[in-house]
């Protein structure tokens, strides 16, 4: 069995599943590959073999750990949608089952960059207790860019405006895209919590992990390419605020996984400032603004309470 199980979830974009696949397939280190699909309109499983790709295909509930000792590539068909947080959760359960030392979690819309991504993560793991990311860019040089981060890295979005330590930007990964970590941190957290369904999974698993003694680091030489995170930026009283343009539903799950997540970690001080910060955005929003403020209420109420379980 090969040491480290990357784990895809994906819903509705096979050919970028396929090119995220291909990547791995050509690392210079073999990973066994595991893809949640989250009740794709498509046949996942059949596409993929249609592209000539070996893949096995199981339904949600049966024996994934076997399938994955004995295909290099599964896919998991879900009954229904169980969104990003879902489909981790029980993507890493697999993995794990299947005796796998290393699990590597990535979205279907990204791809290594070069042979070398999984290799140069693989390297650096077992030197201590750290979730390890690659460096992720959505304007990568090898494509002409100027590689501009994804997503932003101790609050910057560039390499030249960050601190390195013996080639990690220290504290700080881009999850979950080409995210790596010891089966050693299943063992002693769990899995993601599948309530959060889509944002904050990654984030709340980051804060379980770092109260379980693990680091989070980013290796800059292991090259992953993830699009712009989408996340606008308006100026306003001489400061550039954050301004993510999404439907409401999207929306209320943003909002109310953060102000769970900050009470539930930093504090009510915390929570409550960011409930304060997130209301004056509201004001501020020049298109759908009733729709995205009733979505916004509602899932700061949730999220303070604590029902994860509900939807707008």
């Amino acid at each position: 069995m090969n040491r480290v199980c990357a784990v895809i979830v994906t819903r509705n974009r096979s050919a970028l599943l396929l090119r995220n696949i291909r990547s791995i397939l050509g690392q210079s280190v073999e990973a066994g590959i595991l893809v949640f699909d989250n009740a794709s309109d498509d046949d996942v499983c059949a596409f993929l073999r249609g592209q000539g790709l070996e893949a096995e295909g199981i339904s949600y509930g049966d024996d994934g750990a076997g399938a994955l000792r004995n295909n290099r590539i599964v896919v998991v068909r879900s009954d229904e949608n169980r969104g990003g947080a879902g489909g981790f959760c029980e993507g890493i359960r697999y993995a794990y089952d299947a005796g796998f030392e290393y699990i590597w979690l990535m979205d279907d819309d990204g791809y290594c960059l070069n042979e070398k991504t999984l290799k140069l993560l693989m390297d650096r793991a077992g030197e201590r207790d750290v979730i390890l990311n690659s460096l992720v860019v959505c304007a990568p040089k090898e494509e002409g860019g100027d590689d501009l981060f994804s997503f932003s890295l101790n609050g910057q979005r560039y390499l030249s405006e960050l601190a390195q330590e013996d080639g990690f930007v220290k504290g700080d990964v881009s999850t979950f895209n080409s995210t790596l970590f010891p089966r050693k941190l299943v063992s002693l957290i769990g899995s993601v919590n599948p309530d959060f369904f889509i944002y904050g999974d990654d984030w709340d698993y980051l804060e379980r992990a770092r109260a379980a003694g693990f680091e989070t680091d980013t290796l800059v030489d292991s090259r992953y390419f993830h699009p712009d995170s989408g996340m606008g930026f308006r100026k306003v009283l001489g400061r550039l605020v954050a301004f993510r343009d999404m439907s409401a539903d999207r929306m209320y799950y943003y909002e109310r996984n953060s102000v769970y997540i900050i009470k539930e970690y930093r504090g009510k001080k915390a929570a409550w400032l960011h409930v304060f910060k997130v209301l004056s955005k509201c004001l501020l929003y020049k298109g759908r603004r009733l729709e995205k403020t009733r979505a916004t209420v509602i899932g700061l109420l949730d999220g303070w309470h604590g029902r994860l379980k509900y939807t707008l």
